[in-house]
């Protein structure tokens, strides 16, 4: 359970955009074991959820400042954890789809005389 007095994760986000890398951090610990728990169930491979973890936490820094002008707008409706984990969902489909198997040639030609 958080600590009444810990910052909210807006507020580490606001910091963050300012330039703040130990509030990254400290959104990083704080949510960290529950995304890697996230992804790696979905992918059930842990170097492709280190990956997709990675690839997370890298639009997160890019997309700071735009969430955090989100945030004093209207417009932000979802949590920081929901759009994180919505983040890491688009990422892991991303990650699957180039993980599509492809029909060689020879597939191809064997499947087509057999059906």
């Amino acid at each position: 359970m958080s600590n009444p007095a810990d910052p909210t994760d807006l507020a580490l986000m606001q910091r963050y955009a300012q330039g703040d890398v130990a509030a990254f951090e400290s959104l990083l610990k704080r949510h960290e074991t529950a995304l890697w728990r996230f992804i790696v169930k979905t992918l059930r491979d842990a170097a492709a959820a280190e990956d997709v973890m990675q690839d997370t936490w890298i639009t997160v820094t890019q997309q700071a400042t735009r969430y955090v002008a989100n945030a004093a707008s209207a417009e932000q409706t979802a949590q920081f954890r929901s759009w994180l984990f919505t983040l890491a969902r688009s990422r892991t489909i991303d990650h699957l789809r180039k993980q599509k198997p492809e029909v060689s040639t020879e597939d191809f030609q064997i499947r087509k005389a057999i059906g």
